[in-house]
């Protein structure tokens, strides 16, 4: 591909990267002289004639973008079988290659990129496209710190492709909303998700869900709940951290409404963090606190003479007088302490009872919140798989309407959502195998369809959904299964010479049966019909009936007289018979040579015909 020059017009000059899908590489337009980046589609995707469809539509509609924050879309084209698209060239890292250098970025630098995401974001909803496909990989930031976001609306296409052909969620999984890894309707939310999975990255260092395989990851995305991202970096303000959940809320209503009302919560939350309460006051002088001084005693200001202790006249000093505050604290507290033990001991005996609130059906939050508007706390006790969506309450303990004293802790359970299960792989197993093999998950056969395919007959060549995609217990499976032949097309074999017919079929892995006609409208030895006829479909090892004229042959031979030319000379010898011309002999000959040719017929009214260098030279009718 380096030195190619696409649409005699853009010059491969280096590979830059590359994808799942497709390979980018650093070119020039030589009609502009300016540098450009020109993504070209992998083979497998390119031999794919609904991924190039959808592809070149999404490309095209990307392409209508004009945005500070977008990486443009110049042109999208193709030539034989490369399909490419040319885009605005970033000089600059991806955001996952600053994320990995760097680790967790600093808050201000976090929520400077995650603005101009949501900022290019906006601009794209706006013009009804989506992107489906945010993540730090499609996020270039230049040298002087503008944000690009790339593959605008490619992910539509890209994602149906990638499934089919590798059957897997390839790269993107860390990033999807749990809507996307159902299979489900992916809007404006379905973005906002992903920039909230960025964000957390972006501050943590690590994705919010991981695991051994793009599938688990999809499930945790699904039933799990993410760990609170200032757990992994404590300078996250509590305000930022709340964004980011709302963000990755599992149910989208409960997301942000819009790109803007997202970047409206970040730019209020980068303004208080910069205004911050006013100046800090400097540090306060030594001194005792108001109220503690320490009253003067008497004679503090007299001379060590005159605060020698007075002494007794016979020379032994009186004794000190015992002050009586220590016991009086000590009973003052003592007695503190009592007062406290019995008020709270009343406290506890007489705590009002509050009737329990139904919270069942609410998701966990909104219990939560009514649960504590009666004076009781919540705590999630088990969670469990069921029909209802991830994080709505199944049972509580107590139950609704019970009394209960203010306080109480109420155990509640909390679905985990659905059960998933993987689809397993059923290509090239019979089937009562994937018959088996879809009992085993939990899962149930579909409908099943024939196509023709050199596999063994019902084999299994194909399902839908493919391999690895994480679905309901009890969903049905469509089965595509192998009839055991290869299609082929009926070829046209009529007037052609039996040997060139049958050579014909036999190359395209079809049986000729050879039957004898009697049609005088055609030369012997030919093929006068067949059954089936031309354009049908056929499959590898079909037998083909062939009719090939046996009408009765008459022949005769004629001399032929070379003209005495200066130099030789080319004869050739025609028949004419039941409409058809047949070349009987065509070579070079010295002038005046006398040679014999054999002509045959098997019609009335045949002739031959000599011509010497292409003119006619002599003729007659055949009897």
């Amino acid at each position: 591909m380096i030195g190619r020059l696409l649409g005699r017009r853009y010059e491969i000059l280096e590979r830059v990267g590359g994808g799942g899908w497709a390979v980018v590489y650093r070119a020039s337009d030589t009609y502009l002289g300016r540098p450009v980046a020109v993504k070209v589609l992998r083979a497998q995707y390119a031999a794919d004639e609904e991924f190039v469809r959808r592809f070149r539509r999404e490309a095209q509609a990307a392409a209508s973008l004009s945005h500070p924050n977008v990486v443009g879309v110049y042109d999208v084209g193709e030539e034989g079988d490369t399909y490419y698209i040319v885009m605005e060239y970033v000089d600059g890292v991806t955001l996952r290659q600053r994320i990995e250098a760097e680790g967790p970025l600093p808050v201000g630098e976090a929520i400077r990129i995650a603005a101009q995401i949501l900022d290019a974001l906006e601009h794209a909803h706006t013009n009804n496209i989506v992107h489906r496909d945010i993540k730090p990989h499609n996020i270039l930031v230049t040298r002087s710190g503008r944000v690009k976001v790339t593959d605008f609306g490619i992910a539509r296409a890209a994602t149906t492709a990638t499934l089919t052909h590798t059957g897997s969620i390839v790269g993107s999984a860390h990033y999807f909303s749990p809507e996307q890894a159902r299979g489900g309707f992916t809007g404006v939310k379905s973005d906002l998700y992903s920039v909230g999975v960025v964000l957390y990255e972006m501050l943590t260092g690590q994705v919010p869900f991981n695991g051994e395989s793009p599938i688990s990851v999809a499930i945790k995305h699904i039933q799990e709940q993410p760990l609170a991202p200032s757990q992994l970096n404590p300078s996250i303000p509590p305000e930022l951290e709340a964004m980011i959940l709302r963000a990755m809320e599992k149910e989208q209503a409960r997301r942000y409404q819009s790109a803007r009302e997202m970047l409206e919560e970040l730019n209020r939350i980068s303004k208080d963090r910069t205004e911050g309460p006013g100046e800090v006051p400097g540090p306060a002088e030594t001194r005792p606190a108001p109220g503690t001084e320490r009253p003067r005693n008497r004679g503090e200001d007299m001379s060590e003479n005159e605060i020698t202790r007075k002494v007794r006249r016979n020379g032994t000093p009186y004794p000190r007088r015992r002050s009586a505050w220590p016991w009086l604290l000590v009973l003052l507290a003592l007695a503190v302490s009592l007062g406290y033990g019995g008020w709270s001991a009343w406290q506890w005996l007489n705590v009002p009872d509050v009737t329990v609130p139904d919270v069942t059906g609410k998701t966990q939050v909104d219990a939560s919140e009514t649960l504590l508007k009666q004076g009781l706390r919540p705590l999630v006790g088990t969670q469990v798989s069921s029909d209802k969506p991830s994080g709505v309450v199944l049972d509580q303990d107590p139950k609704a309407n019970s009394l209960a004293k203010r306080g109480r802790d109420i155990t509640l359970t909390v679905s985990t959502g659905p059960e998933l299960t993987e689809i397993p792989s059923l290509k090239g197993k019979s089937l009562a195998e994937a018959q088996a093999a879809l009992d085993a998950a939990g899962l149930r056969v579909g409908k099943t369809t024939d196509r023709n395919d050199p596999a063994p007959r019902g084999t299994v060549i194909d399902q839908i959904p493919g391999a690895g995609q994480p679905v309901l217990s009890q969903s049905y499976v469509d089965l595509v299964l192998s009839t055991g032949k290869t299609e082929v097309i009926m070829p046209a074999l009529i007037r052609l010479p039996v040997e060139e017919a049958k050579a014909k079929l036999k190359d395209l892995g079809l049986t000729a049966d050879v039957g004898d006609a009697d049609d005088g409208r055609y030369p012997p030895g030919v093929v006068v019909d067949q059954n089936p006829e031309a354009g049908v479909h056929l499959a590898k090892g079909d037998k083909v009936k062939i009719l090939v004229n046996r009408v009765q042959t008459f022949s005769r031979t004629i001399l032929v007289s070379v003209p005495r030319w200066p130099q030789s000379v080319r004869i050739t010898v025609v028949v004419n018979d039941r409409g058809v011309s047949r070349t009987v002999h065509d070579q070079m000959h010295m002038p005046g040579e006398i040679f014999p040719v054999t002509v045959t017929w098997t019609s009335e009214g045949a002739s031959y015909q000599v011509l010497a260098n292409g003119n006619p030279i002599a003729g007659d009718a055949l009897h």
